[in-house]
């Protein structure tokens, strides 16, 4: 078969670079026989985006800028370019053609490009744990399931003492499907050890969604709404006598104000449960955020000092 010949799927590096992490590009373009040339260009570092306080968003991996063309065979229907813009929409464009190209059937309803259609939660939310956890790993209630490698439902004791909440999985717990996995999980490992929440049976640890928002940006108000029954559920089946939330967004959200991370750091809150439970709240720094900003690490241990308090008198 003379693939020189076939039509061409034009791709830019960093498109590239994110259907790799998805499984896309090995999964289905090297089962069609799919080679990758990569033209010679000056390579040039991808901007590293910032983690604010909050934020579980990671510098982005830098990449060569440079132009890919990818190969597919004659039988593949012709497809035009994907977008060359670094953005959601064009990555989601890329990824539709090369699934189109592999025959691969979609089941996700037809979108725009600037909104995605969001479908409720089930109406009957499972009252077990494994039920729960299976539903969540099913769930396509909002476009994130389109792009996540797996749901990400948490980790820990069903019962534990302290409910530990972020915003948003980040991509090392999107591939492995685990809870704080990479660098900020062993961070917050050691940052509950220090307080006595090291063992397992202390603490589940999860997010306010359960799928991993692409490039890392913050989940949309439309995301944590689908997503809530669920967290609301692991709540009510963990039944806390305490919760650490890490980062402002998850704070807002879970206290519904606006107040800055710094407003909120120091305090016992409480949040009250839809059956009138009121439970003691602290917020800290996400680990994340404290990789990038080590300065603050003093200010997350007087936070975790009064973790250390709570948990003696309760």
């Amino acid at each position: 078969m003379d693939v020189s010949a076939s039509p061409r799927v034009v791709l830019n590096s960093v498109q590239l670079a994110w259907l790799q992490e998805l499984g896309v590009e090995r999964t289905h373009l090297h089962r069609l026989g799919a080679s990758v040339e990569t033209a010679q260009a000056a390579p040039s570092a991808a901007t590293a985006t910032p983690v604010t306080s909050g934020s579980t968003a990671m510098a982005e991996p830098a990449v060569e800028q440079s132009a890919v063309r990818t190969d597919v065979s004659s039988s593949a229907p012709a497809l035009a370019p994907a977008p060359a813009p670094q953005t959601e929409s064009g990555l989601k464009a890329a990824i539709q053609a090369l699934r189109q190209a592999a025959g691969i059937r979609q089941n996700a309803r037809a979108e725009d490009d600037s909104t995605v259609a969001v479908a409720s939660a089930p109406a009957e939310i499972p009252n077990t744990f494994s039920a729960l956890q299976e539903a969540v790993q099913q769930c396509q209630a909002c476009g994130l399931h389109q792009m996540r490698s797996q749901a990400v439902f948490g980790k820990g004791d069903p019962q534990a003492r302290w409910l530990v909440i972020a915003d948003a999985p980040g991509d090392v717990d999107d591939r492995h499907g685990v809870a704080f996995d990479g660098q900020a999980g062993e961070l917050l490992q050691a940052m509950l050890t220090s307080v006595g929440l090291g063992e397992a049976e202390h603490s589940f640890i999860t997010h306010l969604v359960k799928c991993r928002p692409l490039n890392n940006r913050m989940p949309e108000a439309d995301e944590i709404t689908a997503c809530s029954p669920y967290t609301l559920k692991q709540i009510e089946l963990v039944q806390p006598a305490f919760m650490l939330v890490l980062g402002q967004m998850a704070a807002n959200q879970l206290l519904n104000n606006n107040s800055d991370i710094e407003e909120l750091r120091e305090k016992v809150h409480h949040w009250q449960s839809p059956q009138g439970k009121a439970i003691p709240l602290i917020v800290t720094y996400h680990p994340a955020a404290l990789l990038l900003r080590p300065q603050h690490k003093a200010n997350a241990w007087r936070d975790l000092a009064l973790v250390k308090a709570l948990n003696q008198q309760g």
